[in-house]
């Protein structure tokens, strides 16, 4: 009996001593890790599964299309992307939010109905992925589990390192996070909303919610954060911004409506039904609407185009019951008029848009039309009111969209043979002529759905989507001038360039997500292939948005700030206009029952505008100094 009652004693001391040693470690600011990456995933998962057994999810499309785009820029620029992270909504009132092991990250509807602004909402996002980056969460329950662990072993009981999701919970929520590790937090999410693009501000006024006690439900969950005013303090001095937090919330509302630029720079257009509209931050209106000849049947609009640099768009429209399509161009006024000029008609009504294309100077049209049984391109020169055709060959029909090289002296266009092959034609224009087509016959026979994205002329690559054998959506390009075909990425379904910004777009689809992401067109290098630039760009492209849904249509404005598509959620049938502005990375849908967006130039419009945004970035510069000054950058330019 005392041999054991001296055992017991001696595993109590040291239960307690190891108790001793965890606690001065804490104290000294470190911590004792027992977690891999792949146990802290496994405990993730199981605590995950926990939650989401008691706790209803808010499938909310559009907060949580918001959440995830806002999460996916913050991940772009952390230091810690080894982790399958997650962003969910919490169906409860309370305002909240929890980072857990391996990157599941929920908020709650009542925190999503609380913040005001992106920028609010990115801070929140960037302060639990900071939680994440430095793995408190594991760290804190890493000094509970190894006491309960040991314990057990030295008084008899089962081994384990990972306990129960309950047991994880509890822990959580008991110890909290250390005032050293909400710092760190802190700071990493500053750092990360400045170089995600968004208003470090934000940070501050979420702060200055919690301060006046707005958050009610944080409190408990931040029983351990430092006090509201203290981190406002200390995230004012890392900002360059020296006032006192009384004298911050005067001036706060002003410093944040400072912010509050037009959305929209640049006007855009859209079509909706037989309609073209144009929408500014002034609000929407109808421009023009397609009649039949006598002005009063219906009729159809299958394909427009917004000329660049210009007020001019070019129109395609379709009457029912005709035997011919009409093209027209409209001229907008200062007043939002539009003068009408008919252009020229085409035989067979063309119901697929992509079967015409504007050159990128808006200069030549070209459309491809069936007369006496075969296919011919036909050119129309619109300054000087000419046309010409060429036949694309027996046997030979048009498919999915043409692509010029710019300014306008090559036009390439997808074709399907009599065998059901794809091939690729080239026609070189020449003084306003089609002046002669060149195939490549076997280069595209082992692919379908061939569609033509956009042509890079620096380094005469021409990039084309298509679907291999096995049914694995590639994005190719050919050299123009060697004739060989490379793959370029997989996964990808539409590549944009914005030639007059040197950016580019993609779409990608990951399990039953769109996700848009935008990246800077390289610049090329001698003796550096061309080919190897443009997919280590598209390799360190930055992700945009994530939708559960479809998209497409995707259009940059002519600075390069704005990039519009259209997007339809898989539980519906209608399609919606959205915009995202990439400097301040907020999205916001423009229109709905709406497709085809396209920017166009109003310059009575911008030079309105132009003078509300030096306003505010003379506000914004005043309040915040030199240092934080690229957080507003264009995406390209953002480190």
């Amino acid at each position: 009996m005392e041999r054991l009652i001296a055992t017991m004693r001696q595993r109590i001391l040291w239960i307690l001593t190891l108790q001793l040693v965890v606690a001065t470690l804490s104290a000294r600011g470190l911590a004792i890790d027992i977690f891999t990456r792949g146990s802290e995933i496994a405990l993730g998962q199981r605590v995950a599964k926990e939650i989401e057994s008691q706790i209803p999810l808010w499938e909310e499309q559009a907060q949580l299309s918001r959440v995830r785009r806002i999460g996916m820029s913050i991940l772009s620029v952390c230091d810690r992307k080894d982790m399958p992270y997650e962003f969910k909504i919490l169906n409860i009132d309370e305002p909240n939010a929890l980072a857990l092991p391996g990157g599941f990250i929920y908020l709650t509807r009542g925190l999503l109905e609380t913040v005001t602004s992106d920028d609010e909402l990115a801070f929140v996002i960037a302060h639990e992925v900071g939680h994440v980056v430095g793995r408190h969460a594991r760290k804190a329950i890493s000094q509970d589990a190894i006491i309960s662990v040991l314990a057990s072993i030295l008084l008899g009981g089962a081994s384990q390192i990972i306990r129960t999701a309950a047991d994880v919970l509890y822990t959580m929520q008991r110890l909290g996070y250390s005032r050293n590790q909400e710092r760190e937090a802190d700071n990493l999410a500053l750092k990360y909303m400045k170089a995600a693009g968004y208003n470090p501000l934000g940070a501050i006024s979420m702060l200055s919610k919690f301060a006046e006690r707005k958050l009610r439900g944080l409190e408990r969950y931040f029983s351990t954060h430092p006090g509201a005013d203290e981190r406002m303090e200390r995230l004012l001095k890392q900002l360059g911004i020296n006032m006192s937090t009384a004298s911050l919330k005067e001036r706060l509302p002003a410093m944040l409506s400072s912010s509050n630029d037009p959305f929209l720079p640049q006007p855009i257009c859209y079509l909706s039904g037989a309609s073209i509209f144009i929408a500014h931050d002034g609000g929407k209106a109808e421009l023009w609407t397609a009649k039949g000849e006598d002005g009063q049947s219906k009729s159809d609009i299958a394909w427009y185009q917004v000329a660049a640099q210009s007020r001019r768009i070019f129109i395609l429209t379709t009457h029912q019951g005709g035997t011919q399509s009409h093209l027209v161009m409209l001229t907008l006024q200062a007043d939002l008029s539009a003068q009408t000029q008919h252009l020229m008609k085409l035989s067979s009504p063309q119901t697929e848009g992509r079967l015409i294309s504007l050159s990128p100077d808006g200069k030549m049209l070209a459309a491809t039309s069936f007369e006496n049984g075969s296919w011919r391109l036909a050119l129309l020169d619109i300054e000087h009111m000419r046309t010409s055709t060429l036949p694309l060959g027996d046997g030979r029909t048009p498919c999915n969209s043409m692509v010029w090289q710019a300014p306008h002296s090559r036009l390439f266009i997808p074709v399907v043979n009599e065998q059901g092959q794809h091939e690729l034609l080239s026609c070189t224009v020449n003084d306003g002529k089609l002046k002669e087509v060149r195939g490549w016959q076997k280069l595209l026979s082992d692919f379908s759905n061939v569609s033509l994205q956009a042509y890079w002329a620096d380094a005469s690559l021409l990039i084309i989507h298509a679907t291999d054998k096995t049914g694995v959506e590639k994005l190719l390009c050919l050299n123009e001038h060697t004739g060989a075909l490379h793959e370029l990425s997989s996964g990808i379904l539409e590549f944009v360039i914005g030639h007059s910004c040197g950016k580019f777009a993609l779409t990608r689809i990951n399990n039953s997500r769109h996700e848009l992401w935008v990246g800077e067109m390289p610049q090329l290098k001698p003796k550096v292939d061309a080919v190897k630039l443009l997919r280590t760009s598209i390799s360190e492209a930055m992700p945009i948005e994530t939708r559960e849904g479809v998209s497409s249509c995707s259009t940059f404005s002519n600075d390069g700030t704005m990039l519009a598509y259209a997007f339809k959620p898989y539980l519906s049938d209608h399609w919606e206009v959205w915009v995202v502005n990439l400097t301040r990375r907020q999205a916001q849908r423009i229109a709905t029952d709406a497709v085809e967006p396209q920017f166009i130039t109003l310059n009575h419009v911008a030079a309105s505008w132009t003078v509300r945004q030096s306003q505010f970035a003379f506000a914004i510069s005043a309040a915040l100094g030199e240092q934080r000054g690229h957080a507003f950058q264009p995406l390209g330019a953002m480190p």
